[in-house]
């Protein structure tokens, strides 16, 4: 690189945007008789844009209004990274141009590369190998959150900022400790808030975007001044390299405290966006169920009406049926004095003989009803052909249970905060069929889950204190059902849903009308077809009487979600989400479960307010954990209470409208 690539210090003034004489006059003088595109009401020129423009335009360029201020520190960022180049000897130079420095293909491949070098070079030091190690650890994490940001060269700053500096801490041998905390820490700041992430992404609330936009500032400036020091250590002696970092340390000190205090600002505003949006689902939902019951109310009066004209009309059939009984009596009366009748069988003579002959001839022909009852398909032949097992599903619940006293004091901690959560209470106290998919923000993998505790909390008080239906199933207990990487053998999706229709139909509370099933569907349950298997389930579910209601909890559906499973898993949970959204006289409440977060929920038609993230700090944490006393009296009964509601929701519509 040569000097003359590398721009200076001073920067110009920017000027103000003269004023663009063609779009004014488009905007004054033309309208839709000229062309239909003038008379757009929302086609309007954008000046900071220079073209005309939409709604969607006018949000963008808001949102980049928010990042000015990160954008004057990045551009310092830059000018720090030139003076630290041209202070380089040219050999030393990590880029030849200034044009690389802005425009270059840098990664984060390279950043992890330089990053080895530098623990090679320090590998006696123990502050190095820690840090390194950090960045190493954090860096995917790192890199997904600077891929979250606005359009631009936002994330190409950093890139290259992490890049040469710890090019030039694997050349230099004196390099002050502080350099590598700040190449380790921010990365380790930033994967401290994966909550924070995800709720970026899914919502565009402008105070979060004002936080992350001060976040990246604290990040550039922490960098700038790591340049600063970079850029002074490689002109001054190896004597007095000790002195320099001495200066340097405090002031990299507090850019890092900087910048650790920007992540936990935006770990507590997403907090308030959760449950902002949280409130707002709730509060739909409720305006939802509002608004079917009050169609609810108008069907039920427009069947009355309807079944009052019936009556009216049915009277009038009666009384003509009526007359033509006594017209048919009067027949029959004359015909039986007839001279031409036998009088043992009064029927013509003719007719006796035909009718003897066609009843010697031919058998009678049995009713359709009586054909159907003959051959109708058992209960207990289906649970044979599934092969279901009813102490299967038994055995996982105690399994899952007794996760309340062995997991850690922190996870019990967060299994009692979502016990005490007041959107789940609310969710249960819905006595429309509804569904909801709880994220836990633990890794997929986790084997002790407080989720999978929760979830089979509520199944036990469900099937010991309130008249419901329930079924459920574990899936991180089946895991080993089909290995991760074996494509062939049977399916879990398919092994959940015959452990599901196996409860169903043993449950004992309803008998089921079985005369559609035949013996070929007996043969493709024993081969657990999944079209069978859901065919049949929503056939059941069907049959459920009116103010019945059934309770789905499905856990841990991360275990299912690998390449070769989730294929079936996406149809299943689709099908049942499908299912929900029809049930209108059974109340159908669907419960899923996942330890982190569901990477198919879109696929499985679930929306945004049908999702439930769990807090990363927690709310009623009194760091005694679980216990069975802490339960019983905070949750037990009150929810006990929700449950016996959802379980007649008809008889509560009635008295609703009635009082109405």
């Amino acid at each position: 690189m040569t000097d003359t690539a590398i721009v200076g210090d001073s920067s110009v003034p920017a000027r103000a945007r003269p004023p663009n004489v063609p779009a004014d006059f488009v905007q004054t003088h033309l309208s839709s008789q000229h062309h239909p595109v003038f008379g757009d009401p929302s086609a309007h020129f954008v000046m900071d844009l220079g073209r005309f423009g939409g709604e969607d335009d006018e949000q963008a360029l808001a949102d980049l209004k928010l990042w000015e201020g990160a954008d004057a520190e990045k551009e310092k960022l830059y000018q720090a990274i030139e003076r630290y180049e041209r202070k380089c000897q040219p050999k030393h130079r990590t880029c030849r141009t200034l044009d690389e420095i802005r425009h270059g293909a840098h990664t984060w491949n390279d950043i992890l590369q330089e990053a080895g070098n530098a623990s090679k070079k320090h590998e006696d030091k123990n502050i190095v190998i820690k840090y390194m190690r950090k960045l190493r650890d954090f860096a995917s994490s790192f890199e997904g959150w600077a891929d979250m940001l606005p359009q631009g060269d936002y994330s190409a700053a950093l890139t290259i900022g992490f890049k040469i500096i710890l090019t030039a801490c694997a050349r230099m041998s004196d390099i002050h400790g502080i350099v590598f905390e700040v190449m380790g820490s921010i990365p380790e700041y930033i994967s401290n808030a994966e909550r924070y992430k995800a709720i970026y992404k899914s919502t565009r609330n402008v105070k979060l975007v004002k936080k992350t936009a001060l976040l990246y500032t604290a990040i550039v400036v922490a960098l700038a001044q790591t340049f600063d020091y970079l850029g002074e250590r490689s002109i001054v002696a190896p004597l007095k390299a000790f002195l320099l970092g001495q200066k340097y340390q405090k002031k990299l000190e507090e850019k890092l405290k900087a910048v650790l205090a920007a992540t936990e600002a935006v770990k507590a505003e997403a907090t308030l966006c959760l449950h902002e949006v949280n409130a707002q689902g709730l509060a739909e939902q409720q305006h939802n169920e509002t608004q079917r019951r009050q169609d609810y109310a108008e069907a039920l009066a427009e069947t009355r009406q309807s079944d009052h004209k019936l009556y009216q009309k049915l009277e009038s059939v009666d009384e003509r049926l009526s007359y033509l009984t006594n017209a048919l009596d009067a027949a029959y009366r004359q015909l039986r004095s007839s001279q031409y009748l036998d009088p043992v069988t009064n029927m013509p003579p003719q007719l006796q003989i035909q009718h003897s002959d066609a009843s010697r001839s031919s058998s009678p022909m049995p009713s359709p009803t009586a054909v159907a009852r003959r051959k109708a398909i058992s209960t207990k032949q289906i649970v044979k052909s599934l092969g279901f097992h009813k102490e299967d599903p038994y055995n996982d619940l105690l399994d899952r249970l007794q996760l309340g006293g062995s997991m850690p004091l922190n996870q019990q901690a967060r299994a009692v905060d979502l016990i005490k959560s007041e959107e789940l209470k609310n969710w249960l106290r819905l006595t429309s069929s509804t569904a909801l998919l709880i994220h836990g923000g633990s890794p997929d993998d986790d084997t002790e889950d407080p989720l999978s505790f929760f979830a089979a909390k509520i199944v036990s008080i469900m099937q010991e204190s309130a008249p419901f239906i329930t079924i459920q199933y574990f899936c991180g207990l089946h895991r080993d059902t089909k290995a991760d990487d074996d494509p062939g053998g049977g399916g879990d999706a398919q092994a959940m849903m015959n452990s599901l229709l196996g409860q169903l139909l043993t449950q004992g509370k309803y008998d089921f009308d079985l005369v559609e099933i035949t013996p070929q569907d007996l043969s493709m349950l024993e081969t657990d077809d999944l079209r069978s298997l859901c065919m049949i389930f929503s056939m059941l579910v069907k049959q459920l009487p009116p103010a019945s209601a059934l309770f789905c909890v499905i856990d841990s559906i991360a275990a299912f979600e690998n390449s070769f499973r989730s294929g079936d898993m996406v149809k299943v949970l689709r099908h049942l989400v499908r299912l929900v959204r029809k049930s209108n006289d059974v109340s159908f409440k669907l419960l899923i479960t996942c330890a982190g977060e569901s990477q198919f929920r879109k696929r499985y038609e679930i929306s945004e307010r049908e999702i439930l993230l769990m807090d990363e700090e927690l709310v009623h944490d009194d760091g005694l954990g679980y216990n069975d006393g802490l339960f019983d009296e905070d949750m037990t009964e009150p929810l006990e209470d929700d449950l016996r509601r959802v379980s007649t929701p008809r008889l509560q519509l009635e008295e609703y409208l009635d009082d109405f």
